[in-house]
This record gives C-alpha cells, structure tokens and sequence, in this order.
C-alpha cells in the first residue's frame, strides 16, 4: 500500500495600505459635463477606497457613452495616492472617441423565419446611432420570442473608414410545432379522440396557428386560433378564433358556430 504524501502550500499576501477616496475628478469629457457624469457616482468622498464598486461606476460611465451612439468610449482611473494620509485622489481620464452609426444588421441561421420578424425585436436600426443599451434591450427581446437561439454575443466590427459598425448575429431556429393526440371516455360523450396541431412560427412569420379537434359520438367540436403579436406591422397583439360545434343530446341536439376576437397593447419595452 502507497503512502501518501503531503505538501503545504503557503502563499505570501501583502495587503499593502487600505485608502480612503479623497477627491474623485474627471477629465477628458465633452459630451457630458462634470455636474452629468457626478450622477452616475455612488462612491463617497471620505469612504474606504473601494475598487470593485469604481468597476462599477466605470461600467456605469462608458454605458452612458454607449447610449449616445459612443459605444467605444472608455474611463480609465488615474490614481494619485498619498501613504502618509492613507488618502487616494481619482481621476477619471475618458477617451469619448467618434459618434458611431449602425451600418447592416445581419442575422444568420434562420432558414425558416423571415428576416423582419428577427429584426423588429432589435431596437437599433440602419443608419441610425448605435445605442448600444437600446441594442442590448433588443437582443433580450428577440430572445423572449423563443424564435431564434443565440449561443453566442453578435460580432460588432467596424467598417474601415467610417464610423459605422455591421452588427452579424448568429443563431439557431428552434423547434416551435406541437402536434397532440388523445382520447377517452366521458360517461356523457362516450368514446371520443382529440387532436391539436399547434405552429408558433406559422410560415416563418413569427405568428401562431392551432388547429383543434374533438370528436366522439355525441360531441364533435373543431376549432382554428391565429394570433399575430405585430398586427399590421405594429407593436400590437392581435387573435382571432373561429369554432364549430356539434352535440347530440337525447332530447334535442345543438349546434353552434363562432369565434372571437381579441387586441392586446404591450405594457413597456417588453410584452
């Protein structure tokens, strides 16, 4: 039998000094001015130095860029530290660089699914400045359509001597059909089968079509569902149903033919 063998790893740490934030400035900055970019500041003069929260408001920072169409936009933190006091002084140095535009928006993968029906869910256009937080809102939309998988972050490249991106965005169709069949037995409609076929992605125009079946030997009910949630092109839900329906009772029998329609408004950004 093998002895084990065991080795202590020690690992040197150094603290080195914990500073307190003393004035926080920036410098480099045109679209915004100080007053505009102090609002996105949550860090408090006097307080421990806290490196992950200045990520934070770096972050913070550079998405304000990116809403203006500046989307390579940067701050990098200069510190000037003082050992004696333990007080560090930052400055914020901002490299705003050029106002960029959306050249193409390219989807890949969707064999199926019209082109338009991808790209009305972007909140970004052609030809239009680049918001990157509108185009971050509008790659969740798409996402929420259930439509279209993407595994992996759209590639961004910029088009050589202009100031516009082309935006290519991979992705995989998923498998939106259902197809269902049942019976049983009812002590008041005996024997009976049903069936439903249902299309979340009818004709690849992001819409959805059910078809349904109940038929037995005093009841058969046949019923057809649409629902289009851009009716017209716009961001409004629109369905319509249409049903007919037989029963045979002992006495009489029933039939009775309809539908129904309906219209919905989103609430916000998201339906």
């Amino acid at each position: 039998k093998r002895s084990k063998k065991w080795l202590t790893l020690s690992i040197p740490i150094d603290e080195g000094i914990s500073y307190t934030l003393g004035a926080l400035a920036f410098e480099g900055n045109h679209l915004f001015t100080d007053e505009e970019l102090k609002k996105s500041v949550f860090l408090k003069s006097g307080k421990t130095l806290d490196k992950v929260g200045l990520g934070y408001l770096i972050k913070n920072i550079e998405g304000r860029y990116g809403q203006k169409g500046y989307i390579y936009a940067t701050a990098t933190p200069i510190f000037d530290k003082h050992a004696d006091t333990k007080i560090c002084n930052v400055s914020l140095s901002i490299t705003e660089d050029e106002l960029y535009y959306v050249n193409r928006i390219e989807f890949s993968g969707n064999s199926k699914t019209r082109d338009y029906v991808l790209r009305r869910e972007m909140r970004v256009y052609e030809q239009e400045i680049f918001n990157y937080a509108l185009y971050q809102r509008g790659l969740f939309r798409l996402k929420q359509t259930g439509l279209f998988e993407i595994k992996e972050d759209p590639a961004i490249a910029k088009v050589p001597n202009t100031n516009t991106v082309n935006i290519a965005v991979k992705g995989n169709e998923a498998n939106k059909n259902e197809l269902l069949f049942g019976g049983g037995y009812g002590g008041v409609n005996g024997f009976f089968v049903s069936g439903s076929f249902r299309t979340y992605n009818f004709l690849g125009m992001g819409t959805t079509l059910s078809l349904n079946a109940d038929v037995g030997k005093y009841q058969k009910l046949y019923s057809v569902n649409y629902s289009d949630p851009w009716l017209f092109g716009k961001r409004i839900g629109g369905a319509v149903s249409v049903y007919n329906q037989k029963l045979k009772y002992l006495q009489f029998d029933k039939t009775a033919t309809g539908g129904t329609m309906a219209v919905s408004f989103p609430i916000g950004d998201f339906p």
